[in-house]
């Protein structure tokens, strides 16, 4: 995958996981799906709110948990955050900057091929290639333009004010 493979066809949490898991990166190791925070918390944590707190705390703890998002992240706190897309853009940048650092990414190709497009060597070479002109030549092209257009107009006046109808 090249870097801007990365950036174009990686766009959502799943993508950006999958990508992940196979270059070994750890950034995307504390974010979960629905399905699997749910396993984490029944697996890992119930038993201890349970364990250490009042039957009302637990009902609390529980009724506060974030719902409605499709990814979540434990905190450095343990408590469970729900991701937007805004943090799917932040975890893509460092995930794009840990990738550059390593330089996990194929290299682009920077020459692509006319034959690509259906186009034969020959008519790329016959092209016309128009030079760069510089902001001074365009000006003073038009300048002389400008005026050889006046006095051709001019000329044609005067000839017809010369000639009889």
């Amino acid at each position: 995958m090249t870097r801007q493979e990365f950036i174009d066809d990686v766009t959502c949490w799943g993508e950006l996981i999958d990508f992940c898991n196979d270059e070994g990166c750890d950034y995307l190791d504390n974010i979960y799906d629905e399905d699997a925070r749910d396993d984490y918390i029944n697996e890992y944590q119930l038993e201890d709110w349970a364990r250490n707190n009042t039957w009302r705390n637990l009902y609390s703890l529980l009724e506060d948990l974030a719902v409605d998002y499709d990814y979540y992240r434990i905190d450095e706190y343990g408590d469970w955050v729900g991701l937007d897309d805004y943090d799917l853009d932040d975890y893509k940048d460092d995930v794009l900057r840990w990738a550059d650092d390593r330089g996990i990414f194929d290299e682009e190709d920077e020459e692509e091929d006319p034959a690509d497009y259906g186009i034969e060597d020959e008519e790329v070479d016959d092209e016309e290639v128009e030079e760069p002109i510089s902001m001074f030549e365009l000006l003073s092209d038009c300048q002389d333009t400008y005026q050889k257009i006046s006095e051709e107009e001019a000329d044609e006046g005067l000839d017809s004010l010369l000639m009889p109808a």
